[in-house]
């Protein structure tokens, strides 16, 4: 893990009580292992992660309030929902998260992003990585948007080739649907 010189950051964790007025940021490509490895505080490892992950941002004071703007870039790897494909997917993503040392009536909201750390003024930025790729994930894998699957016949990848399955229309449960006159 290449980390900016920085002496408010070790081994990726962050006191918010040590942050400078003026604030601070880094820049760093974080190594395969550290994202596939499960971190301590129960965040799942990124084990489908293909290569170095790029994360830079700051952590800003705001008042009692402290905000972190972040960019990320990571590879991982998927299979395709729809042709079963394997492929390689680039996740970008801006993030920025809220945090405060003490409660605030603002929390109360159910709507409010401010994440209270009562226990401790320190945060994983490895973690908060780890996060925010599980969240950039789509639930649906697709490998193009004009992907055409596979045949429920036969299991032909579409995309590669047409499948030579003889095709019976009338026969599957909407085949009366043919039938109807849409026009009148």
């Amino acid at each position: 893990m290449k980390t900016e010189h920085n002496p408010k950051i070790h081994m990726m964790h962050v006191d918010l009580n040590e942050v400078p007025r003026s604030g601070f940021s880094w820049d760093t490509v974080v190594s395969l292992p550290d994202i596939q490895a499960d971190g301590p505080d129960g965040v799942k490892g990124i084990d489908s992660a293909s290569r170095p992950a790029h994360w830079q941002g700051s952590i800003e004071r705001c008042g009692e309030c402290f905000l972190l703007k972040a960019h990320l870039e990571a590879y991982v790897h998927r299979r395709c929902d729809r042709c079963m494909s394997a492929y390689e997917e680039l996740l970008v993503e801006d993030v920025e998260r809220q945090y405060s040392l003490i409660e605030r009536p603002e929390m109360d909201d159910e709507g409010s992003s401010i994440e209270l750390l009562a226990s401790s003024a320190t945060i994983s930025l490895l973690d908060t990585l780890k996060e925010e790729v599980w969240l950039a994930m789509s639930p649906v894998a697709r490998c193009s948007e004009t992907c055409r699957g596979m045949c429920a016949d036969c299991g032909e990848n579409l995309n590669v080739s047409e499948c030579s399955c003889q095709k019976d229309d009338m026969d599957h449960p909407f085949a009366a649907l043919k039938k109807l006159n849409f026009d009148s």
